[in-house]
């Protein structure tokens, strides 16, 4: 940290591990679910096969569409490579299928404990 400098809440952590990640910001001219898709489909020709994709900042209200990208979105733009994409705040995240398929989450796989808040729980 530096003498005079005051961060009432960050993230620090994620300023590094988003290295390499691709902005899916509006600061980064992303205004639509096509725009986060032409990112990840420019990435995923450079990328080694296989190669995990993965990207950060998308902030759906500031979307043309006005709504999370979801599975499908992000098969279309890199059906091979696994993509895994966070939201702004970081307590949203997007996977495509190939990321699915790679972590053995499928359908019928059941919730993870507390992983399912439909249902009323006594914390």
């Amino acid at each position: 940290m530096l003498p005079g400098f005051i961060d009432t809440h960050g993230h620090l952590a994620n300023a590094g591990v988003n290295l390499g990640y691709i902005d899916c910001s509006l600061e980064a001219g992303v205004k639509s679910i096509k725009d986060i898709q032409a990112k990840i489909t420019k990435k995923a020709r450079t990328a080694l096969g296989g190669e995990w994709i993965k990207g950060f900042n998308f902030d759906e209200s500031k979307l043309a569409e006005k709504r999370i990208p979801n599975k499908l979105d992000l098969d279309r733009a890199a059906p091979n490579h696994p993509v895994f994409l966070t939201m702004v705040g970081t307590h949203v995240y997007v996977a495509n299928s190939k990321a699915f398929e790679l972590m053995a989450i499928r359908a019928d796989t059941p919730d993870p404990p507390v992983g399912d808040l439909t249902e009323t729980r006594d914390w």
